[in-house]
């Protein structure tokens, strides 16, 4: 068991906007899977589809996708789940690029406010004078393994190009930052196109000419309404970032004493209690929920400084006995703090 934990702080985790979970417990139960444990394993829910807009955990997301491909024994899980993903299910980004003008404004949006559909990352349209490419790269060093989230968002990028130049339309080339997978005959098949894998980034190469097709449901006014909304969207969810980060921070402060209270925290934050509980319901965030996950993030923390014992493990995560932290523990990550941490250790 690798790990990847750095010195929690009060920072909280990318997001992206739940409309990615769009027909996803639906294909893997397509594929195979069980979607209810799928989603559980991450830490995600059915539910925040009534909120499409709600910004979720990105690295969550990317741990669905990947312990869907492991579930259902498909390694090419993220490829086809990004194959059937239509343009309009990226909500209100898929829509801004679908009222849009030409296929050129279409992408030159898509780049500009795709940060506020997922935090961390950079989606970029490069011209030059041999053409264009579309370059797609995650920075979240919380998600390691992005072979998935590559493949799905690649697949979704293509979609957007072929809803105006056609299903049958290929791409130049593709580029992959990941190794090339055993199996490679589907990427070939669905991009229509040489694939290559182990490349300096992610990215569709096509040719400067499509840029000037007309989109085929061009429309100002939906363009401007929805690019709108889009910008309220994403100052609302950096509200919710700043929030619950000052939430996170002071969990972090007062697990280790025992006295992790939402009073406690709304008298830090200078606010009364029921408001800050109001202020975390609206935005669809549970407080015990929040200190559940910081509890997990923690644990991992501390169990790789060497010199924390088990024991003092507990006490710092605020449990009354190690009883209760083991049990917590094994139903996180399905193996006891001591079991867990001898494993990192080999």
């Amino acid at each position: 068991m690798r790990s990847c934990a750095r010195q929690p702080t009060g920072a909280v985790e990318a997001t992206v906007l739940a409309t990615m979970m769009e027909g996803l417990a639906r294909f893997i139960e397509q594929q195979g899977g069980n979607a209810a444990s799928v989603l559980a394993r991450a830490g995600l829910n059915s539910e925040l589809l009534k909120q499409p807009n709600q910004p979720i955990a990105f690295g969550r997301y990317c741990q669905a996708i990947n312990e869907a491909a492991k579930q259902t024994g498909n390694d090419n899980f993220g490829l086809l789940f990004g194959y059937q993903f239509l343009p309009q299910q990226l909500g209100l980004l898929g829509y801004l690029c679908l009222s849009s003008r030409t296929l050129g404004q279409a992408l030159t949006h898509l780049t500009r406010y795709f940060p506020l559909h997922q935090q961390h990352s950079e989606l970029r349209l490069c011209q030059h004078p041999g053409g264009c490419r579309l370059e797609y790269r995650v920075d979240d060093a919380v998600v390691i393994d992005r072979r998935q989230n590559a493949e799905l968002s690649m697949m979704i990028f293509l979609n957007i190009l072929r809803h105006v130049l056609g299903t049958d339309w290929a791409p130049a080339k593709v580029h992959f930052a990941h190794p090339a997978p055993r199996a490679k005959r589907a990427h070939l098949q669905l991009f229509g196109s040489a694939v290559y894998f182990q490349k300096p980034q992610n990215a569709i190469f096509f040719s400067r000419q499509v840029l000037e097709r007309p989109m085929p449901e061009r429309n100002d006014s939906l363009f401007n309404v929805v690019r709108h909304s889009l910008e309220i969207v994403g100052e609302q969810n950096q509200s919710v970032v700043n929030l619950v980060s000052e939430v996170k921070s002071e969990l972090i402060t007062l697990l280790a004493t025992g006295n992790p209270r939402l009073d406690i925290i709304a008298q830090r934050l200078k606010m009364p209690s029921w408001t800050l509980q109001r202020r975390l319901a609206e935005y669809g965030v549970s407080f015990k929920d929040m200190i559940e996950s910081t509890r997990r993030e923690l644990a991992v923390y501390y169990l790789e400084q060497r010199q924390v014992s088990i024991s003092e493990l507990s006490a710092l995560l605020g449990y009354a006995e190690v009883s209760v932290l083991s049990r917590a523990f094994h139903r996180w990550y399905g193996a006891s703090p001591k079991k867990w941490r001898s494993s990192i250790a080999g």
